[in-house]
C-alpha cells in the first residue's frame, strides 16, 4: 500500500484574505489589532500573500476566487451590504 506524499504544514503561495469588519455600532474587539499582527508576521514566516480588507464589497464570486483562505478575524454585527455578498 503507498500513501500520498504529507502535505506540507506551511504551504507557501497562500493567498490569504483577513476580514476583520465589525458592523457601525456593534461591539470592536480589542484584540483586532494583535490579531492582524500575529497574521501578518505568519504570513511573513510562511510567504504567504495576505490582503487586509474590512470592505464587503470583496465578497464577490469574481474576487473570492482569487484566494485560498479567508480569515473572519472577530467579525460582529452585520458586515455585509448586501444579500448576494451575504450569500
Amino acid at each position: 500500500m503507498t500513501s500520498a506524499p504529507a502535505a506540507s504544514a506551511h504551504p507557501e503561495g497562500l493567498h490569504v484574505l483577513l476580514f476583520s469588519k465589525t458592523a457601525a455600532g456593534a461591539y470592536r474587539h480589542d484584540s483586532i489589532p494583535a490579531g492582524i499582527a500575529m497574521f501578518e508576521k505568519l504570513a511573513a514566516e510562511r510567504q504567504w500573500e495576505m490582503t487586509k480588507s474590512e470592505d464587503s464589497a470583496v465578497f464577490n464570486d469574481a474576487t473570492l476566487a482569487t484566494y485560498d483562505v479567508i480569515v473572519m478575524l472577530q467579525t460582529s454585527g452585520m458586515v455585509w451590504d448586501t444579500d448576494a455578498q451575504r450569500a
